[in-house]
């Protein structure tokens, strides 16, 4: 179980939330992009042109990417929308939406003729870039692979938005032709669209790197190339060269799109399958998991039941040693009874095989023995002492009365002042062997 740790509810749950990402926000995003750079297309070619048609088609395309916009502000303000999203993305979507204010304000220049054609681009370039780092913040999770797959598609998509942008610039110039910052920056853009495809393809799965493999080896996108170093090297184009330029990359950018499309729905096809794999075995591990658990418990139940009742046991041997075993003995050695330790003293009787119990049933008997050695040893003293001072009083009393031995003989053995104590018993009057001095 510990290998698939990684790869479980967690993942699985992710995977749910890449679909409602998708749903409510990559999609509608997408679907914004694909008529921003429409607007921004017949922007720069009515910028060129001033002619009435160019702005109706121009007018035209504002409204569709208006309701474009309109859904992906709905969709991205949703309750599903905000669950889904981290702080990290919830920020990038909030800087997005923020972004998508900035058409209007470029809309109203242009109206008024105070934009000049680069600044126009440049704008619309802004607000895509808000979108794309959007769709980054979106695939940030690196261990599943379909993430990974997801974060070059999106590379992929951002190379088809430097061909429009490339689009955009040769439309504006029409006939004047691109003045010395505009060709730069049509240079830098050829450059990193190049750049970005070269590195992403590479990192692709084979069924999404033959989408986009099919696409740069035709013969059409051979042709882009050379058309690309045709504008890059040429003051200006002539009116045929612009509109085989135009159609050119009118056809690629459809293809691009097409390819990306694809691409995405296959990813999104590839997550619901993968999330319920996941979520089937991370059910099953946790069955296995449960079961362990509640195994567990059971054996703890049953160990915990047998040492409670070894415990009792013990409790009430060392309850039998204080209150019975111990004062009988104590009653015995009054009586003067001989007690065999033994007898009197075997070792605690505990019931169960826990080790920890009987080594506490072995220490309680060492005490109980010790406590019984110790009582038995006290009466033997306690009986000697009495015994002793039975037979000197005796001889006392016959030395003081005449019956025994001398009064010599009883002060040479005790002090007079003894041998008066112990005469004193049987006699009133100071016996002669207190007179006699001491030797």
């Amino acid at each position: 179980m510990g290998g698939h740790r990684g790869v479980a509810i967690g993942d699985s749950l992710s995977l749910r939330t890449y679909n409602t990402l998708w749903s409510t926000l990559r999609r509608p995003a997408d679907s914004l992009i694909v008529d921003m750079q429409a607007e921004r297309l017949t922007t720069a070619r009515y910028l060129a042109s001033q002619r009435t048609d160019d702005r109706d088609i121009m007018v035209l395309q504002r409204q569709r990417t208006d309701r474009t916009r309109d859904k992906l502000r709905t969709l991205a303000l949703s309750a599903d929308s905000r669950s889904a999203t981290t702080p990290a993305m919830r920020t990038q979507v909030d800087e997005m939406l923020a972004g998508l204010g900035r058409i209007d304000e470029i809309r109203a220049e242009i109206d008024e003729g105070l934009s000049e054609r680069l600044r126009a681009i440049e704008t619309y370039n802004l607000v895509s870039d808000s979108i794309y780092r959007m769709h980054y913040s979106l695939a940030l999770i690196d261990d599943i692979p379909i993430y990974q797959q997801s974060r070059v598609v999106i590379s992929l998509g951002y190379a088809k938005e430097l061909l429009t942008r490339e689009q955009a610039l040769e439309a504006a110039a029409g006939a004047s032709g691109l003045t010395d910052e505009e060709r730069k920056l049509f240079t830098q853009l050829v450059g990193n669209r190049r750049f970005l495809i070269d590195q992403a393809l590479p990192e692709l799965d084979a069924g999404l790197r033959q989408l986009h493999v099919n696409l740069i080896t035709t013969p059409l996108y051979q042709r882009l190339r050379l058309q690309e170093e045709q504008i890059i090297e040429a003051p200006r184009l002539s009116a045929r060269t612009q509109r085989v330029w135009q159609s050119t990359s009118d056809d690629l950018a459809e293809s691009f799109q097409k390819a990306q499309t694809e691409a995405a729905a296959l990813l999104a096809e590839r997550a619901a399958p993968i999330a319920d794999s996941i979520l089937r075995r991370a059910v099953l591990v946790g069955g296995f998991g449960l079961l362990a658990v509640v195994a567990s418990i059971l054996i703890s139940l049953r160990v915990g039941g047998r040492l409670a009742r070894e415990l009792a046991d013990l409790r009430e041997a060392a309850l039998d040693l204080a209150n019975k075993r111990l004062p009988g003995v104590l009653v015995k050695l009054k009586r003067g009874d001989d007690v065999d330790l033994a007898t009197e003293a075997p070792p605690l009787q505990t019931e169960g095989g826990t080790a920890e119990i009987q080594d506490v049933g072995r220490a309680f008997s060492t005490v109980q023995e010790t406590a019984v050695e110790a009582a038995i040893g006290q009466a033997r003293l306690q009986r000697g002492s009495a015994r002793s001072s039975s037979t000197w009083r005796g001889a006392a009393r016959r030395c003081c009365t005449g019956s025994g031995p001398s009064c010599t003989a009883c002060s040479a053995t005790r002090p007079t002042r003894t041998c008066w104590r112990s005469c004193s018993g049987s006699t009133t009057s100071r016996p002669a062997c207190a007179a006699t001095p001491r030797a």
